[in-house]
C-alpha cells in the first residue's frame, strides 16, 4: 500500500504509499505483493553464486528501489529465513534488479534455485522455464491483486473512451501481461494508449489530476490508499481487472531440489508466527504467507494462454 518512509532503509521499503508529499519506496505485496515482499529476502546483488548457497532471483520491476537502500532490513530478513530453514548464516545468495528484461536474461544466465517476481514474469516462463510457485504472501487477510484503471472526474466514463490518449503508471512495463491478463485481450494498450511509464504512482496521479495524463494504471495497494490523498474524490476508476493472485515465492524445479524448496516453504510459512520474524514481517506490513491458490493460478494461466 502507499506510506511515508523515515530515514532508514528498513523503513523505506516498507509500503509503497501513496501520499501528498511523498510516496515511497516499497513493501507492496507483493510482487507482489512484488508489493511488500519481494523485498523479504534481498540482501547484496551478485552474480557469483557459491556451492552449496541456495540462490534467490528478486525481480522487483516497477520501482524506483535500489538494492543499497534495501540492504539494511532485507539482510534481517534473509538471516531469519535461514534460521527458520536450519541454514548456514550465508548460505542465501541473492541477486537483484528492478529492469523486467534484465530479469528474464538474469533468470536464464544464473538459473537461480528460486525466484521472487510478479505474475508477469511466471506467466512469460511458462514453456521456458519450470517454475512453481511455494508461498504467497499475505497482506490483509488477501492474497490477490487487482489493477484500476483511473480518470479524473467528469472526462471519461469508459474504457473506449480512453482510445489514443495518454496513460500513466508504474506497470506499463509488461504489455503483453496487460493485453492478456489485464485488459483480458479487449485492446492491446500498446496500440490503443499513448502509454508513459512512470515509477511513481503518486507522481502520475498529480498529474492526473492536472490534465497532463488521461489516465493512471494502478494495482489493488495503490487503490486502497487513495484515500489518503486530498484530492482523491477528484477520481475515479473506469475499469477494473479481475482479481488476480499474487505469485511470491517460486521454485526453480530445474535448479534446486525437493529437500531445499520444503525448507524454504516451510521457513516462510511459520516465517511471520516466530518471534524472530513476526517483527520483520509487521514492518513489510504482511500477515504472513500461505499456499498459492492453485484454482486462481490455473485460470489465469488460461486466460493468458488464450490471449
Amino acid at each position: 500500500m502507499l506510506r511515508r518512509g523515515g530515514d532508514s532503509g528498513r523503513t523505506r521499503l516498507c509500503r509503497i504509499t501513496v501520499r501528498e508529499e511523498k510516496m515511497t519506496r516499497v513493501s507492496r505485496k507483493p510482487l507482489a505483493l512484488v508489493t511488500a515482499f519481494a523485498a523479504l529476502v534481498l540482501a547484496l546483488p551478485t552474480e557469483a553464486i557459491a556451492a552449496g548457497q541456495v540462490s534467490i532471483l528478486v525481480c522487483y520491476p516497477s520501482t524506483a528501489v535500489k538494492a543499497r537502500d534495501a540492504k539494511p532490513a532485507l539482510q534481517d530478513m534473509a538471516k531469519v529465513i535461514e534460521k527458520l530453514a536450519g541454514w548456514k548464516q550465508g548460505t542465501i545468495a541473492t541477486s537483484f534488479t528492478t529492469d523486467s528484461k534484465q530479469c528474464r536474461g538474469m533468470l536464464a544466465r544464473q538459473k537461480p534455485g528460486f525466484v521472487i517476481a510478479s505474475l508477469a514474469v511466471y506467466l512469460d516462463s511458462l514453456g521456458k522455464y519450470d517454475l512453481e510457485p511455494v508461498a504467497t504472501p499475505v497482506v490483509e487477510g488477501k492474497s490477490n491483486d487487482q489493477y484500476f484503471l483511473m480518470v479524473k472526474k467528469g472526462t471519461y466514463t469508459s474504457l473506449d473512451q480512453l482510445k489514443g490518449k495518454t496513460l500513466g503508471g508504474p506497470w506499463l512495463g509488461e504489455p503483453e501481461f496487460l493485453k492478456r491478463v489485464v485488459f483480458a485481450s479487449r485492446i492491446d494498450p500498446v496500440s490503443f494508449f499513448e502509454l508513459k511509464p512512470g515509477r511513481r504512482a503518486l507522481r502520475d496521479l498529480r498529474k492526473l489530476k492536472r490534465g497532463k495524463l488521461d489516465a493512471v494504471l494502478l494495482n489493488l495497494p495503490q487503490y486502497n490508499s487513495l484515500k489518503s490523498l486530498s484530492f482523491a474524490n477528484q477520481l475515479e476508476a473506469i475499469y477494473r481487472s479481475e482479481p488476480l493472485p499474487q505469485i511470491g515465492v517460486m521454485a526453480n524445479m530445474a535448479a534446486t531440489d525437493k529437500p531445499t524448496i520444503e525448507s524454504m516453504k516451510g521457513a516462510l510459512l511459520k516465517l511471520c508466527s516466530e518471534p524472530g520474524g513476526k517483527k520483520l514481517c509487521e514492518m513489510f506490513g504482511m500477515d504472513g504467507f500461505r499456499e498459492p491458490d492453485r484454482k486462481a493460478l490455473r485460470k489465469v494461466v488460461e486466460l493468458w494462454k488464450k490471449g
